[in-house]
């Protein structure tokens, strides 16, 4: 009676719908769901906020999440999809072993073992009720991911045989937007997608590529109702959640931590805890400006306990700008790397270095995460991350190769200069040319049009057999294509640096790590020697050089601060008649601003340059001095 047929939706007991059809405006959404979830079930582009699930195959190789991506939004050869929408989707509890079994995971429903080239893409709305850190793992053979509001939370950009990743996040109450990305490329579809709340009991290990996760907690998706029947200005499932009952006033502050009721439903933080995010910080005080100004504002994220990312908590970083152990580290909580020396802060202490004196830095090289993700983008090769590997273009750089010279349509030399990581197109392998090591080693390059000094570098690991990893070779430069000279060397024929870690991104830092080199036009891989001696014997993902431009970056023998005057006075090593450029940086990552670049050398061999001090008041100032050309 009440599918009256006229096409108009006026209400729930004259719909306007076809009492002949389940989906009238055949948008994927039954017409009674529709009705019940406020959505007009006679308009297409009109439906509830649910989950709607993509699944399609691909009439082109899918290898990686933009393949994926390019294929749902219109881009890639979609051969057939199928759509379907739900109000709820569960992740499921582990109650079947180690992953729950494919069956009990409706997001991508039957398995398609026989289909390659096969991808899921779903979105939706995920409703926390109990705020706190939600680790995700997503199990699969190939490749795929996880985001939370556009960010990326658990990633496996790679194909792969069966593995898990891991990403926790740490997430406020309410509504939620979720995107899950699934392909498979070929042999075989596997996937499941689960979360644990952290705040409960947790285990993992990872031996040999198998995830072992313990105590989940099951999570409903689904859209809050954001009703107010007692019109207090407070959601009622808001406070069901945390004080189970509809007394809260509005100013009440019950936790004492000076915010109140309101100001904490809409910061997203626990009413009923002083410290939501449990990192020793009363959330009264974390005032999420992203400055520290004081103990009393901090200017941290009371809904996140490291608020900088940099593995250390924000309770224990004091901002005094003095170490005095792992629990009053002194660094400043808004910054990852307070000391601007290239390593994070959680890095140094755990290091045993001095997080707030740029002049101590780990001695070991530094682990930058896996996969794409993982990569700091922006190097020398393509500064503003749009080259095209498919065409070669939009690269700041020309590359060349002993072997398999060029982008993409295999497994390619300049596959290591394409800013992803990853298997198939995305790595170079597998160097089947060149006889054997070292007689003949393998060798990639990347020529500029201007000299640069290398400052840090990249270098990512293959996805597959570990053997294949480079274990002797070096970075190298030159300025004639003829000679090189060797900028950094790792030589160890028993282990790579990733050890048996697929994807893995580690960071190197000149004057840390390696000498800080001269400047060349033209820097390049050279491997010597892998865990194998012939045939598929090699591979590599990706690496990315960084340097400044200019002449040969010199040494500052001495530094003096003149305080009544606000002047600086540096010496260095010199050379008479020649001319030279002195830059400074606040963050000791870019050295672009200049205080003089045409400054005489002294008689003699040093030189001594007195200037105001550019950026009076300031904590710290690093400088540069180079000899300039001619």
């Amino acid at each position: 009676n009440v599918e009256t047929n006229t096409g108009v939706f006026l209400s729930a007991t004259d719909t306007g719908t076809d009492p002949f059809l389940m989906d009238t405006d055949e948008d994927a959404a039954l017409d009674g769901f529709e009705v019940t979830n406020g959505a007009n079930p006679v308009d297409d582009s009109n439906f509830p906020n649910s989950w709607l699930v993509r699944n399609a195959q691909s009439g082109s190789p899918l290898n990686s999440i933009a393949d994926t991506r390019a294929l749902f939004e219109g881009v890639g050869i979609l051969v057939n999809e199928t759509i379907t929408r739900h109000s709820t989707i569960n992740f499921r509890e582990n109650s079947n072993g180690p992953f729950p079994n494919a069956e009990a995971f409706p997001l991508i429903g039957v398995q398609n073992g026989d289909t390659d080239d096969y991808a899921i893409k779903a979105t939706g709305t995920l409703f926390i009720n109990e705020p706190g850190t939600y680790t995700f793992g997503f199990n699969s053979d190939d490749g795929g991911g996880l985001y939370i509001d556009g960010n990326p939370v658990v990633v496996a950009d790679v194909n792969r045989g069966s593995a898990t990743s891991l990403g926790a996040v740490e997430l406020s109450f309410g509504n939620h937007d979720m995107e899950f990305l699934y392909w498979e490329r070929g042999g075989g579809a596997q996937a499941q997608l689960f979360v644990h709340n952290q705040l409960g009991d947790f285990t993992a290990t990872v031996p040999d590529n198998a995830q072992v996760l313990n105590d989940y907690r099951l999570l409903e998706t689904s859209v809050v109702d954001e009703s107010d029947s007692d019109g207090d200005q407070l959601i009622d499932a808001w406070e069901i959640s945390f004080f189970n009952n509809l007394d809260q006033g509005f100013d009440d502050d019950p936790d004492n931590d000076d915010l109140s009721n309101g100001e904490e439903q809409e910061l997203g933080t626990k009413p009923n805890s002083a410290d939501s995010d449990s990192d020793g910080l009363s959330d009264g005080v974390e005032t999420n400006t992203g400055s520290f100004v004081s103990a009393t504002d901090t200017g941290t994220d009371p809904t996140k306990a490291d608020s900088d990312g940099d593995d250390l908590s924000d309770g224990v970083e004091t901002a005094t700008g003095v170490f005095i152990s792992s629990a009053n580290t002194g660094t400043d909580p808004n910054n990852a790397d307070s000391d601007g020396d290239a390593a994070s802060d959680g890095n140094e202490v755990n290091a045993g270095t001095n997080p707030n004196d740029s002049n101590e830095s780990p001695s070991d090289p530094i682990i930058l995460g896996t996969g794409t993700l993982a990569l700091l983008g922006g190097d020398l090769t393509d500064p503003e991350n749009d080259g095209d590997p498919e065409s070669n273009l939009n690269y700041n750089a020309t590359f060349n190769s002993s072997e398999e010279a060029g982008f993409a349509g295999g497994e390619f030399a300049f596959n290591v200069f394409d800013n992803n990581v990853g298997g198939g197109n995305e790595k170079w392998c597998c160097g089947g040319e060149g006889g054997n090591f070292p007689t003949e080693p393998i060798w990639v390059s990347a020529a500029f049009e201007q000299a640069y000094q290398l400052t840090h570098f990249t270098i990512s690991s293959g996805n597959d057999s570990p053997e294949r990893d480079p274990r002797v070779w070096e970075i190298q430069g030159s300025n004639d294509g003829f000679i090189w000279e060797t900028i950094f060397r790792q030589d160890d024929p028993n282990q790579s640096i990733w050890g048996t870690e697929r994807d893995q991104v580690i960071r190197f830092n000149a004057g840390t790590h390696f000498a800080t080199p001269d400047s060349y036009s033209e820097i390049r891989f050279i491997c010597f020697a892998t865990g194998l001696t012939g045939g598929a014997r090699y591979q590599l993902a990706e690496l990315e050089f960084f340097g400044e431009e200019g002449g040969n970056q010199l040494e500052i023998t001495n530094i003096s601060y003149d305080v009544l005057n606000d002047e600086i006075s540096l010496t260095w090593l010199s050379r008479e008649n020649k001319t030279y450029s002195l830059f400074f940086s606040q963050d000791l990552l870019s050295f672009d601003a200049d205080i003089d670049d045409s400054i005489p050398a002294d008689a003699g061999e040093t030189t001594t340059f007195t200037f105001e001090n550019p950026i009076p008041g300031g904590r710290k100032i690093f400088f540069k001095v180079y000899e300039n050309e001619g």
